[in-house]
């Protein structure tokens, strides 16, 4: 007897910052500045980006955000990446749309 076929799943991890950019080109802001500080157990980081026009006003604004501390500089600016995303969603109004 034929054993039914499994289907194959592969996961895929986008990079906050990656998903980031992506966002900020999307609104027609600049792309993010991070921000890496060492310090005693590792690192601290934080993005920024200036956002025109999503509010309804031409004026620009600055969204920030800080991550988490970590050990490596990259994962700090994931994290502050991760932590830019939400801001944006809240301060812009922006949706995130899952294509599945």
């Amino acid at each position: 007897m034929d054993e039914p076929v499994q289907e194959q799943r592969h996961l895929v991890h986008i990079k906050s910052k990656m998903l980031l950019s992506e966002i900020l080109r999307s609104i027609g802001a600049n792309e993010a500045r991070y921000n890496c500080h060492a310090i005693t157990d590792g690192y601290v980081g934080s993005a920024e980006a200036s956002v025109y026009g999503v509010r309804g006003g031409e004026e620009p604004f600055l969204v920030r955000a800080h991550g988490i501390p970590a050990i490596r500089p990259c994962d700090v600016e994931e994290s502050a990446a991760h932590a830019l995303i939400s801001v944006i969603k809240k301060e812009c109004r922006v949706e995130i749309e899952d294509t599945n």
